[in-house]
C-alpha cells in the first residue's frame, strides 16, 4: 500500500481559495534551500475576480500560529499593504481541518480583529 501524501498547510490554503473563486498562487520564492516570502511574511497572494479584493496570507500549521502571527503583526511592509486596501491575515491548518483558523490583521496599527 503506498503511503498517503501529507497534505501542506500552503497546499490547503491554496485549494481553499481556488474553490471559492480566488485566483490565488504561492507567493515565496526559494533561493537555495531558503524560502523567502513576499514583503519579508506572505506565503501566498490571491485576488478575487468579482469583489476585487486582494488578500496576502502567512499560512501555517496550528501549532505555529502565535509565532506566524507575531512575525506578520510586526513586519514592516503589513502597513502599507493595509494602507493600500488589502487584506493581510494568518491562516492556520489542523490536521483534521476543513476550515482554516484566520486571524486578520485590520489596522495600519496591526491589531487583529
Amino acid at each position: 500500500m503506498a503511503a498517503r501524501m501529507k497534505v501542506t498547510p500552503t497546499t490547503q490554503t491554496l485549494s481553499y481559495l481556488r474553490a471559492r473563486g480566488w485566483l490565488a498562487e504561492e507567493a515565496e520564492r526559494q533561493q537555495g534551500r531558503i524560502k523567502r516570502d513576499l514583503f519579508g511574511c506572505i506565503d501566498i497572494h490571491a485576488v478575487h475576480p468579482s469583489s476585487g479584493e486582494f488578500l496576502y496570507v502567512q499560512v501555517t500549521d496550528h501549532s505555529h500560529r502565535a509565532h506566524r502571527v507575531t512575525k506578520t503583526r510586526t513586519n514592516e511592509n503589513v502597513p502599507g499593504l493595509l494602507a493600500a486596501g488589502a487584506r493581510v491575515e494568518v491562516w492556520t491548518w489542523a490536521p483534521e481541518d476543513t476550515e482554516p483558523h484566520v486571524t486578520r490583521l485590520v489596522s495600519s496599527q496591526n491589531t487583529t480583529k
